[in-house]
Order: C-alpha cells, then sequence, then structure tokens
C-alpha cells in the first residue's frame, strides 16, 4: 500500500560549537529501539532553512513520514512508547547541508537519545 503518515514536530537541535551554521538542509532516517533493537521508522525531514546559533539549542520544525509498510512492522512496539507506558531509544542517521564560511558543506549527522518513562 502506498499510504503515508506524517507527524510534525518541534526539535531542539544543538550546536556546541562557537560558529553560527546556517543548515539549508537536514534529514536522515529515524530508528527506534524499546528493547528489541533498533528498527526503522521512517525518515525525518526538516521543513525549512535554520540558523543553528552558537552554543545554543535551536528550535526546528520537523516531518517525519511513514509508510503503512514501515508502521505495520513496529506499530506494537511503537504504541506503547507514544503513549508513555515504555520507554525507548531513538537514533537519526541522516545529513546535513550547512554553510561554513560561505561554503556548502554537506556533513553526516548521527543522534540518539533515550525517552519514556
Amino acid at each position: 500500500d502506498r499510504s503515508r503518515v506524517g507527524l510534525k514536530l518541534r526539535l531542539g537541535v544543538d550546536n556546541p560549537s562557537d560558529l553560527r551554521f546556517p543548515a539549508c538542509t537536514i534529514g536522515g532516517q529515524i530508528f527506534m529501539d524499546s528493547g528489541k533493537g533498533f528498527h526503522p521508522l521512517g525518515r525525518v525531514a526538516f521543513s525549512r532553512s535554520v540558523a543553528l546559533e552558537p552554543a545554543r539549542r535551536t528550535p526546528v520544525d520537523a516531518e517525519i513520514w511513514f509508510t503503512y509498510d514501515e508502521l505495520r512492522g513496529v506499530w506494537d512496539d511503537l504504541l506503547p512508547v507514544v503513549e508513555g507506558r515504555r520507554e525507548a531509544a531513538w537514533r537519526l542517521e541522516g545529513e546535513a547541508g550547512i554553510e561554513v564560511l560561505g561554503v556548502h558543506v554537506t556533513v553526516p549527522v548521527h543522534s540518539q537519545f533515550r525517552s519514556g518513562k
């Protein structure tokens, strides 16, 4: 089936450096582990360009799209996490297009965090 579900999120993106990075594109594959290993869930894409301010967290609007097949395989593990009844680890593997001193550079993005109880 070609059905898709999209979620709009507001995320905090940390820039630990002391340089301001204008990010043109950020996106990648998001994974979830609720105790049975990491499952791919879908792709996340930031919906607009954003300037990542130095040494701070910048709020960024993002969209995550899931296909029916992606959700069908992980629904039983995903539902208790979304409802707050189970902890999970989340991982993002992707890339960002940023400008460094006026030069466009594509860099890998790797992020992981825990949520839940």
